[in-house]
C-alpha cells in the first residue's frame, strides 16, 4: 500500500532529492482549480516585496474545502515567477514529509544549494529549530525575496513539539522581504494555537495575516460537471 501511494522514482537519488521528487509528483497530480482565480491572485499579491506582511500567513477552511487544491495552485503560479526563490513542503506527499525535522532540513539543504551558502547543515533538531529561520534570511539577503509554502502542516507529527510551532516565527523582517504560508483547518486547535503564536509579536501589519478558503460555490460544481 506504501509504494502505491507514493511510488519510488526509477533512479537511485539521495534523501532529501528523492523528497523533492515526491513533492513534485503530488504537484504535478492536482486537480484543476475552478473558481479561485481571486483568492489565489489575493495570495500572490501577498508576496509582493512592497505589501504589509510581517507575519506568517495562516491559509485556512474546513475539511475538503479545497485547501491542499488552492495551495498547489498558489504554488504553480509562484514557480511562474522569476523575482521570487520559493521552496515548498506538502505534509503527506512522502512517507517523510509528516516529520518537522525533515521539512526544516529540506528548507536549509535547498536553500544552502540554490543560494551557495556556506552555513552548516544543522544536525539536531534543537540546532534546525534555532537556525532555519537564519538560512532563510541569509538566502534573502543574497538573492531575491523568499516565499516558503507549508501546505496541511496541521498533518506533522507531534513529534519534536511540531504542533507547538515554537519553531515557526512569531514576525518577518520587512527587509530582505520573506513571506511563509501555512494551510490549516479552521478552527481547529492547531489553527488557534498558530493565532496566539502570532499575536506574541509585537510587529503589526496592515495586510491580512489569514486567507480564508471557502467551500467550493455551486456555479463552480456546475462547471467541473
Amino acid at each position: 500500500a506504501m509504494t502505491r501511494q507514493y511510488p519510488k522514482p526509477h533512479r537511485s537519488l539521495n534523501a532529501f532529492a528523492l523528497e523533492d521528487v515526491y513533492h513534485k509528483n503530488h504537484l504535478e497530480s492536482s486537480k484543476f482549480c475552478f473558481g479561485r482565480e481571486k483568492l489565489i491572485n489575493d495570495m500572490i499579491s501577498l508576496t509582493d516585496r512592497n505589501a504589509d506582511v510581517r507575519h506568517p500567513v495562516a491559509v485556512v477552511g474546513l475539511p475538503g474545502s479545497g485547501k491542499t487544491t488552492v495551495m498547489a495552485h498558489f504554488i504553480k503560479k509562484l514557480l511562474k515567477h522569476d523575482d521570487i526563490l520559493l521552496f515548498y513542503h506538502v505534509v503527506a506527499s512522502s512517507p517523510q514529509s509528516f516529520s518537522i525535522k525533515n521539512l526544516l532540513s529540506r528548507v536549509c539543504v535547498s536553500l544552502k544549494k540554490r543560494c551557495e551558502l556556506s552555513l552548516e547543515l544543522p544536525a539536531s533538531m534543537e540546532a534546525l529549530r534555532e537556525s532555519w529561520m537564519h538560512f532563510v534570511l541569509l538566502a534573502a539577503q543574497k538573492h531575491k525575496p523568499i516565499v516558503i509554502v507549508l501546505d496541511a502542516i496541521n498533518q506533522l507529527s507531534p513529534e519534536h513539539g511540531a504542533l507547538d510551532l515554537g519553531w515557526l516565527p512569531y514576525s518577518l523582517p520587512k527587509d530582505p522581504c520573506v513571506r511563509i504560508f501555512c494551510s490549516m483547518i479552521k478552527d481547529d486547535p492547531l489553527h488557534k494555537i498558530f493565532g496566539q503564536h502570532s499575536s506574541q509579536s509585537s510587529i503589526k501589519q496592515t495586510a491580512s495575516s489569514q486567507v480564508e478558503v471557502d467551500p467550493m460555490q455551486l456555479g463552480d460544481g456546475e462547471t467541473l460537471v
